[in-house]
């Protein structure tokens, strides 16, 4: 049988995957789906994602939200030890039941967090701080859903609208977030990329873990290609030469603390982005389900390996 490779790609050099700053290195969810022969693709058994993931945010303050999440997780991976179609349906049939109760539950208290208006940057930064336990345990909660529905039945996501759903609620809030820490609150100006347009000028080599969301930008040199073309002469008065023409960009100010706030909502951000994408590769691909212990035992040891370390997972 012919052996294909499962190329578990780390977090590129300009950042996608979010969990670098919880010390651990997960695999991008969609680069899972990987190339196996002939149009096939393949979805290992990744089961040490979530367990790897568990064993963090479980440590969170919030006992109520933090015992449901844990009941979730233990309910997930019992299920998962069945083999007998029957039982397994009947667990899986239940575990959705607890999954969507979770994230309805999750989806309430995150509203309910979010004040009805917010624009400085250090009032983003106290929602943001405030909302990532949440959002960290529905993003777990939605891997689990994934894997259940995988593990039973992997055609199900080509006719799945309601994962999708969940991921675009969770998606719509942080994006929100992030174009308000991002963009210039002065609305006189044409210039909206203010986090962008300060990196470009004064921290390029920040500004690099930020593309990932901004494909339409190779590099800072671009950003600084595109707003001086779009520059406009303005007369201003000088001392020495009278009445000048001039061009300026106008951008906000970004401190160290700033940036952060805007780093840790791309950490979500990228996060829900990988999912959907995951989900995406699942209904668009011919995708099999491959529980095998080996590729498991892989999958932890890739997990366990050194930040900015690419392992191969072989798959026959």
């Amino acid at each position: 049988m012919k052996e294909t490779k499962l190329l578990l790609a780390l977090r590129k050099k300009n950042g996608q995957i979010g969990y670098l700053s919880e010390g651990v290195t997960i695999p991008e969810f969609f680069d899972l789906v990987t190339p196996k022969s002939n149009n096939i693709f393949v979805l290992p058994d990744f089961s040490p994602v979530i367990n790897t993931l568990y064993s963090i945010h479980k440590k969170y303050r919030d006992e109520d939200l933090t015992m449901k999440y844990s009941s979730l997780i233990n309910y997930w991976a019992d299920a998962s030890t069945y083999s007998i179609k029957d039982i397994k349906l009947q667990k899986n049939v239940q575990l959705a039941s607890f999954a969507n109760e979770m994230l309805n539950s999750i989806q309430l208290r995150v509203n309910e967090k979010i004040p009805s208006f917010v624009r400085k940057i250090n009032e983003i930064d106290n929602v943001i701080r405030d909302i990532t336990p949440e959002c960290n345990m529905y993003i777990d909660t939605l891997l689990c859903f994934i894997h259940s529905k995988a593990s039973l039945e992997i055609e199900s996501f080509k006719r799945d609208c309601l994962l999708v759903q969940y991921c675009d609620f969770l998606y719509d809030k942080v994006l929100g977030f992030y174009n308000l820490a991002t963009n210039n609150c002065d609305f006189s100006t044409r210039f909206n990329e203010s986090l962008l347009c300060y990196l470009s000028f004064n921290k390029p080599e920040v500004l690099n873990e930020f593309l990932i969301l901004h494909p339409e930008y190779s590099s800072a040199e671009d950003i600084k290609r595109k707003y001086i073309s779009q520059c406009q002469p303005e007369q201003v008065y000088d001392e020495n030469y009278g009445y000048v023409q001039q061009f300026g960009i106008r951008y906000r100010y970004y401190d160290d603390r700033a940036i952060n706030t805007c780093k840790s909502i791309k950490a979500i951000l990228t996060k829900i982005i990988s999912i959907k994408e995951l989900l995406k590769r699942l209904r668009d691909e011919d995708v099999i389900w491959d529980d095998s212990t080996d590729l498991m035992n892989e999958l932890q040891e890739f997990i366990n390996q050194p930040i900015q370390k690419q392992h191969c997972l072989n798959v026959m």
